[in-house]
């Protein structure tokens, strides 16, 4: 008889894992089946997820330690833990999140390559690049929306009001990022952003919105302390505005 060929464990805990990314378990189960044939890969998934539960992050007394083990990890192997295909498509700057590439930067993929990708790693937050305007981004955004983004970044990507009010037309359930940098979007798409994000809207989670170098941003004053945004002023302008979570200065 002839033997069958073993099941590779990680592609057999992948559709598990994008169906339902933010279970750590399935992904703890995924670490203990790959201990043997892959077992720095089985580490690095462990240490992440531990990274990402601890209750103070880097204040932690352990935080270093465990960072730089999954950087060690990561530097020997993360080429080969990237689909080679990636680099075929110029999809770049594969980030790992709890052992899994959940960030990339992408550019306008052929159609059939766009399921591909959703279905190599849980990818959570995308970075779209070379777009040529609205109606790029208005054909991705069926696909877009079948997936489990948490953040979404559009930076100058030649959008419009049109781009903008054709998003919210979808329900992106997760989205707590949203970056819009120097596009071309107005009063009226940035008021409907901010009606969407109440919690009956399409993007009750969003906290974040990056408007810098549009012709309208309601958040035209940020202090920062070492990169982290510690206060903002919410000017005159947008007073008319919706409330949302994102236009309020943090505590």
């Amino acid at each position: 008889m002839t033997p069958q060929p073993q099941r590779d464990p990680f592609l057999g805990f992948l559709p598990e894992i994008i169906a339902a990314p933010d279970n750590d378990e399935l992904r703890l189960q995924c670490a203990l089946a790959l201990q043997t044939e892959s077992p720095d890969r089985a580490n690095l998934i462990r240490l992440q997820i531990t990274l990402a539960n601890l209750p103070s992050s880097v204040d932690h007394p352990e935080w270093f330690r465990l960072a730089a083990e999954a950087d060690d990890l990561l530097q020997k192997h993360a080429p080969a833990w990237t689909p080679a295909w990636y680099q075929t498509e110029n999809i770049t700057q594969g980030e790992f999140h709890r052992g899994f590439i959940e960030a990339v930067t992408v550019p306008l993929l052929d159609p059939y390559t766009w399921p591909k990708l959703f279905t190599s790693n849980p990818i959570r937050q995308l970075r779209l690049i070379n777009l040529t305007g609205d109606t790029d981004l208005v054909s991705l955004l069926p696909i877009l929306a079948r997936q489990n983004l948490t953040a979404l970044h559009l930076d100058a990507q030649n959008l419009t009001d049109v781009a903008l009010l054709s998003l919210l037309d979808y329900s992106l359930p997760n989205l707590h990022t949203l970056s819009l940098a120097h596009n071309d979007l107005h009063q009226r798409s940035v008021a409907a952003l901010a009606e969407a994000s109440r919690p009956t809207g399409p993007l009750p989670l969003l906290r974040t919105v990056n408007l810098q170098g549009n012709p309208f941003d309601p958040i035209d004053q940020r202090h920062e302390d070492q990169g982290v945004l510690v206060s903002r002023h919410i000017p005159a302008k947008a007073a008319d505005l919706p409330p949302a979570p994102w236009l309020f200065t943090p505590a």
